[in-house]
């Protein structure tokens, strides 16, 4: 019974890792993005609207700011989870 239990949470541990990992995804292109509208309105190919150009740039910095410091979180998440789902298997031998 024991082993079963610990069968499913290794299994529900790398489920749990996929939507980490496509939750990083979607923060990849959130980033990309930020980053290809500032390389439009340094090509003055984009003007925003409703906003000043430097309003718009600073804004736009800092958003980055803060998926850039939670993609990094959520990397170092994604690899410690892995390791620990990998130390349940090999313990309780392969699933």
């Amino acid at each position: 019974m024991y082993f079963k239990f610990q069968k499913n949470d290794a299994f529900q541990d790398g489920i749990n890792i996929i939507w980490k990992c496509i939750e990083r995804h979607d923060i990849m292109a959130d980033i990309n993005y930020r980053v290809r509208m500032l390389e439009l309105r340094g090509l003055n190919r984009f003007r925003p609207v409703n906003e000043s150009n430097y309003k718009f740039e600073e804004r736009t910095k800092s958003e980055l700011l803060v998926l850039l410091r939670y993609m990094n979180d959520l990397q170092f998440v994604i690899v410690r989870d892995r390791i620990s789902m990998e130390k349940k298997i090999n313990k309780n031998g392969e699933v």
